[in-house]
């Protein structure tokens, strides 16, 4: 999984629905956005050109610099 930093989130309902929408992607059905925090957590295959795009559909974006690749274990 890469962590990514995201700005401009609107609201914890409007991150869930961006969230779902990340989901629906190839690649995407572990994609987790947290609100509180502002990170997106999504499998480096996923095509990010997509994932931008939805996020940018409520004026959010990623912040580039702060991307990093975590490894996740255990169950959730």
């Amino acid at each position: 999984m890469i962590q990514y930093r995201v700005k401009g989130l609107s609201c914890a309902n409007c991150a869930k629905n961006l969230e779902e929408e990340i989901q629906k992607l190839e690649y995407g059905e572990n994609a987790k956005l947290n609100f509180q925090s502002s990170k997106l957590y999504v499998n480096e295959e996923i095509n990010m050109a997509k994932v931008k795009k939805i996020l940018a559909s409520d004026g959010a974006y990623i912040e580039e610099e702060n991307k990093s690749e975590i490894s996740l274990t255990g169950d959730h």
